[in-house]
């Protein structure tokens, strides 16, 4: 056999061996280089927190993603990081990520923070336990899926987000119900049914709402009263005029089965000044629509379900 042919054989074999042994090591090497749960929570408290939403908050909520794939290392020490910080953005934002770690620890961390004195630190845990029990996948009031499509994240929270229900704060009672609704959970139902005599008038507009994904009209009084304040006000008199009419709208819907057409973004979410225009439009013809075909058929008991 040629020598050369031989050595360039044995040259060969041996790169083959040291790309083999390179290749083993480098998931090795890349775990050494891998930042700590405490690397990660270090470089989120030294990044500025002047507010919630301020020019470094895309930056500090990348760093804090970094903690998703070793969710129990993070609970712990988000944890301990949680009863030392007492800036209130890190703490909101430390509360935030707890809804993204699938953990029994994390919603115990969230339960707790339902007691807290701060109604934007139990809103945020309310928002963090409805994605550890949800359902399914939400996007919006209107193309919402019957389901439900999955199991929660987390199990055994819908009585906890009972509890949230009664919060001291409207706007935290109408979150609680929203995460309930999304349990899709036979208990929650109940919890809506109750909130239909709540001291707030926007708690009980969305309690008969979300009642109706579950084909209960029950709260047909609440959405007629909605209707008619939504037809003697005007929208400049409102922050969430088009945001109530879209909800109102498609749960008239869905406990009649009856369409009036389409129904459109939301003016808010249109860029162009002729879209919101449109939009606002055919918002004030669906809402005179239903308002029209309610005076001639909401004693129809074929068209509501109880």
């Amino acid at each position: 056999m040629n020598p050369g042919f031989k050595e360039k054989t044995m040259k060969k074999t041996i790169l083959l061996l040291i790309c083999g042994i390179l290749i083993c090591l480098a998931p090795i090497a890349a775990q050494q280089n891998k930042p700590s749960v405490q690397d990660i929570i270090k470089e989120y408290l030294g990044t500025p927190h002047s507010k919630n939403y301020d020019e470094n908050r895309l930056r500090r909520l990348h760093i804090l993603s970094k903690l998703q794939s070793m969710p129990n290392e993070a609970v712990y020490e988000i944890s301990l990081t949680l009863n030392k910080t007492e800036n209130f953005v890190q703490r909101v934002e430390l509360i935030e990520v707890l809804g993204k770690l699938a953990t029994p620890e994390s919603a115990n961390i969230l339960v707790d923070l339902l007691d807290d004195s701060e109604v934007k630190i139990r809103r945020q845990a309310i928002m963090s336990l409805r994605l550890l029990s949800s359902r399914i996948h939400r996007s919006g009031v209107v193309n919402v899926p019957k389901g439900p499509d999955f199991p929660p994240k987390v199990e055994g929270i819908v009585p906890v987000l009972i509890k949230a229900a009664d919060d001291e704060d409207g706007n935290n009672r109408i979150l609680a119900l929203f995460a309930l609704t999304d349990t899709r959970d036979s208990i929650a139902v109940v919890e809506l049914k109750k909130r239909l005599n709540d001291p707030n008038e926007k708690v009980r507009f969305k309690a008969a709402c979300f009642l109706t994904e579950f084909n209960d009209s029950l709260g047909l009084p609440e959405l007629e009263k909605k209707l008619l304040k939504l037809r003697n006000i005007s929208p400049d008199e409102e922050f969430t005029y088009y945001f109530d009419a879209e909800h109102l709208i498609v749960s008239l819907q869905r406990i009649t089965g009856v369409s009036m057409g389409k129904i459109p973004v939301v003016p808010d979410a249109i860029s162009s000044f002729k879209g919101q225009e449109e939009s606002k439009r055919d918002y004030d013809k669906l809402l005179k629509a239903w308002d029209s075909w309610l005076k001639k058929n909401k004693d129809k008991s074929e068209y509501f379900t109880k």
